[in-house]
């Protein structure tokens, strides 16, 4: 985890930065609070530990810009000062802090209390996996694929990147629910889920969409790139048998729609994409299914 460490005096940010880096955590540092929100605005800080009393921007003004801004995630924030009494502790953490510390602080109660952070941290990092998972599959649910893709075309349109986004679909799904039963059914959604983890990339963004239905995206990936994603899914579902509950095979196809996208040039909105390869993927099914179409306006 990476801390900010923000003051305005030299000896004490020195003096905090050694104690906190013994610890192994990773530190930055900032000499007073203006200095620090800039550096925020471009690089996520789990945590900040910072000095109440500083020049221009105080650490109460930063707390409070770091509380009034729509970052993702949480910043856990523990206040420093040499300022006393019980109406001095209540006015930092109303202002936003989340722990209080006095100076000249003590070293071990330092290191207590930012382990006191990092646990909150890590239960928020387990309560949002939680909820950006779907609870069968594992995959990313519906909202979090949402949240992938809008920053993917960010960092696409930045860069000049071409975006690959597949959708795919287990063909009669609702005849193996019928025959096999839906716990059979739900055995048959999970084995796909891990053809096709095993078929992408790690840093590929793999999610339930509704049902049967799934929606890949691959980041850097052109319009050959995204095809060969797409068919090695195919093939290798029509080869790859799920087993029912009483042990018997249950052979599936897939059918899928695909297509790549220069967000900023092509296109702008996320709607127009998921819906072109939505489009593409009723082709399949339309043409046989067990196959994979690609949208109309494919990339060259």
């Amino acid at each position: 985890m990476r801390i900010l460490i923000v003051d305005d005096d030299h000896f004490q940010r020195a003096l905090l930065e050694m104690v906190v880096k013994k610890t192994g955590y990773e530190v930055v540092t900032a000499q007073d609070g203006a200095i620090a929100w800039k550096m925020m605005e471009e690089e996520r800080f789990r945590m900040v530990i910072t000095d109440w009393l500083m020049e221009g921007m105080d650490g109460i003004e930063l707390i409070k810009r770091i509380r009034a801004a729509d970052w993702p995630g949480y910043t856990y924030t523990l206040l420093i000062t040499a300022r006393e009494g019980r109406a001095s502790i209540i006015d930092g953490l109303r202002s936003g802090a989340d722990d209080y510390l006095a100076k000249p602080f003590d070293e071990d109660e330092l290191l207590a209390r930012i382990a006191i952070g990092e646990r909150v941290l890590k239960l928020e990092d387990k309560l949002v996996e939680q909820a950006q998972r779907d609870a069968l599959t594992g995959l990313f649910n519906r909202r979090a694929l949402y949240d992938h893709v809008r920053r993917e075309m960010h960092r696409s349109a930045r860069n000049g990147l071409s975006l690959g986004l597949i959708m795919a679909d287990i063909d009669h799904f609702k005849n193996i629910n019928d025959t096999w039963g839906h716990i059979s059914g739900d055995r048959v959604l999970v084995h796909l889920a891990g053809i096709m983890r095993e078929a992408t990339r790690a840093y590929d963004h793999i999610g339930r969409w509704g049902g049967e239905e799934f929606l890949i995206l691959l980041p850097e990936s052109d319009y050959e790139k995204t095809r060969i994603v797409a068919e090695r899914i195919r093939s290798s579902v029509e080869v790859s048998p799920a087993v029912a509950i009483n042990g018997q095979e249950v052979h599936l196809t897939v059918s899928l729609g695909f297509g790549s996208f220069v967000p900023g040039r092509e296109v702008q909105e996320i709607e127009p994409m998921i819906s072109a390869v939505d489009d593409a993927l009723y082709q399949a099914k339309a043409s046989g299914r067990n196959q994979a179409c690609a949208t109309r306006a494919r990339e060259n």
